[in-house]
């Protein structure tokens, strides 16, 4: 038997998800492409469970991105919050490079981050935002979001959903 399986509530299988239309919109004049609606990040993360760090392909490219920025940044004081932090996977890759970090979070389940966190061994702070309200501050659209702070608390760079994921 497998024993993953016994950890299934049965009636969870029998009721209805939420589905949303899928429709990406385009502007001739400016090449912007979209999708035609937002879905509430409560509904999307409420009961999220992939975990970045399962992916040994998104674990090379968090590497690689540390890389790149280590480079750009090398030598400053600089402070990397990524919003959508998921369990610390990219964030992990700064480490020996010596900038200080946050991870944000949307889910809505601190335990289960926290736990992730412990396991990775990750020594930053661990934010739960579970309303979205650092997204909606400034004007994040696309998750996850890389932010690059110096030292006077000035943004410096900002890396945006496919910014972040194919750097």
């Amino acid at each position: 038997a497998i024993t993953w399986f016994k950890k299934i509530n049965p009636v969870s299988l029998s009721s209805k998800e939420a589905t949303f239309p899928l429709e990406v919109l385009y502007c001739n004049n400016c090449s912007l492409s979209q999708l035609s609606i937002v879905v509430n990040p409560k509904i999307l993360f409420s009961k999220y469970v992939y975990r970045s760090s399962i992916s040994k392909t998104f674990q090379e490219h968090c590497k690689k991105m540390a890389e790149t920025v280590s480079k750009i940044f090398s030598g400053k004081n600089i402070l990397i919050v990524d919003i959508a932090s998921n369990d610390g996977c990219l964030l992990q890759q700064f480490k020996p490079y010596g900038f200080h970090a946050w991870g944000i979070d949307l889910d809505s389940d601190p335990a289960k981050i926290r736990q992730s966190a412990q396991q990775l061994g990750l020594n930053y702070p661990l934010l739960m935002d579970t309303e979205g309200s650092v997204a909606k501050l400034f004007w994040i659209d696309d998750l996850p979001a890389l932010f690059i702070l110096d030292r006077d608390g000035r943004i410096r760079q900002v890396l945006e959903g496919e910014a972040v994921t194919n750097t």
